[in-house]
């Protein structure tokens, strides 16, 4: 799985985002 932005994630799957 592809390092995604945590904003980008953050509507689809908010446990997999890295954004703090």
């Amino acid at each position: 799985m592809a390092h995604i932005d945590g904003r980008q994630l953050n509507n689809i799957s908010p446990l997999q985002r890295d954004d703090t």
